[in-house]
């Protein structure tokens, strides 16, 4: 009984390696008649990493875009408003009538203009008289109630307490 004759060092007669050993063009994967061969896995990195970045940058803008357009469109920072354009009352919602005048508060026209549009029923303009005069002024406490609506220290916004108006 013989033993069957051992490949030579540099693979079997049909010329294919030993086994563990890559083919002699250096490419695993590869047939003989295939010049191409599967390609690189790299290209699969690259896609997920792409689709990644794309949803970030999307989330970036809807992000932005709420913070610029999500917003109350009205800034209570920008300045008087004009008693011209007074809000009107929700449908089905009567705004209580003030009280008190905002006569003799002080002597800042803007201020004084903050706390005539309050008096006209603007309940943010009665919320920025108090939040922009000085603490414990009669103009903040004119905003604090908004021209009387509703009792003085109550931590209430204006627009809180009459939403709508």
């Amino acid at each position: 009984m013989s033993q069957p004759p051992y490949p030579p060092p540099g693979g079997d007669e049909q010329g294919s390696p030993p086994p563990g050993q890559p083919p002699p063009d250096g490419r695993p994967w590869s047939q003989p008649d295939d010049p191409g061969g599967q390609p690189p896995s790299g290209s699969r990195s690259t896609r997920i990493a792409l689709v990644v970045a794309a949803l970030v940058v999307l989330a970036a803008v809807g992000v932005a875009m709420w913070l610029l357009f999500g917003r109350d469109s009205q800034s209570s920072s920008a300045g008087p408003t004009s008693s011209t354009t007074q809000e009107q009352p929700a449908p089905g919602r009567v705004l209580p009538p003030p009280t008190v005048t905002p006569d003799g508060l002080g002597d800042d026209p803007v201020l004084d203009q903050y706390a005539q549009d309050c008096y006209d029923g603007i309940m943010d303009a009665c919320d920025d008289l108090y939040l922009e005069s000085e603490e414990d002024s009669r103009y903040a406490a004119y905003g604090d109630t908004c021209a009387g609506r509703q009792p003085l220290g109550t931590d209430d916004f204006c627009a809180v307490s009459f939403p709508g108006e």
